[in-house]
């Protein structure tokens, strides 16, 4: 990658602060809790790009019982969630993974209030295993809609990019992508997912707008919200 265009990020000397984080992918989340709690966070990257591995990711998370899943009508619960990990990940520290599901909702909401991020429940990508107790076929993954990495402006040069990208602008989101895959067994439902995606891309470019999907608008819109 050239990293001449890359323009300096803010440099840290002597500084004080409440929190440190070390890494700027989800690591901003931690900077988002610590500024809603009134305390001075500082974030450090040994790289030139923000995003870390987030923005190379394919940028869906899976927390359960969270407001988007409840708004597009799952009836998950905490409770459910507890019985499922319980069986998939019972060889783990049940204090680590209750403190992931005790602190998801709040994750989520967090998400919400303090980022641009357009959040939705990728209905239909189903757990892993979902025949364990308290898995869902229908899922619980969420990701974010395409986002305008173009809002960033200047500050776009120090995004780290996605791994791949389409021959076309396109951005293509982890639901896109399963019905891109079904487009021959199920092209009624596929091509206008397909379509939409392109004229999202295309139809961006003539307002100035250069949409990303995945990891990368994920961490798009966390740098955003600085």
């Amino acid at each position: 990658m050239k990293t001449d265009n890359i323009p300096n990020g803010p440099i840290a000397i002597d500084k004080d602060v409440d929190v440190l984080i070390v890494g700027s992918g989800t690591g901003m989340i931690a900077a988002l809790a610590g500024d809603e709690l009134g305390l001075k966070s500082l974030i450090i990257e040994k790289t030139s790009l923000v995003g870390g591995s987030t923005a190379r990711s394919g940028g869906a998370f899976w927390i359960p019982a969270n407001p988007i899943l409840k708004e597009g009508g799952s009836k998950d619960t905490l409770e459910k969630a507890e019985a499922y990990l319980g069986a998939i990940v019972k060889d783990a520290p049940k204090k680590t993974w209750m403190a992931f599901l005790n602190n998801g909702v709040a994750t989520v909401e967090l998400l919400r209030r303090a980022t641009p991020l357009d959040l939705f429940w990728a209905k239909g990508y189903s757990d892993y295993h979902p025949e364990n107790p308290g898995g869902d076929s229908i899922g619980r993954t969420c990701e974010s809609r395409p986002f305008n990495i173009n809002s960033l402006g200047a500050e776009v040069k120090r995004l780290r990019p996605a791994p791949m990208s389409a021959p076309i602008p396109m951005p293509v989101t982890g639901y896109d992508y399963k019905w891109m895959n079904l487009m021959l067994r199920k092209p009624l439902k596929a091509f206008p997912i397909i379509l939409k995606a392109m004229f999202k891309g295309i139809g961006g470019l003539l307002f100035g707008k250069k949409m990303t999907a995945g990891g990368e608008a994920l961490a798009a819109g966390l740098f955003r919200r600085y």
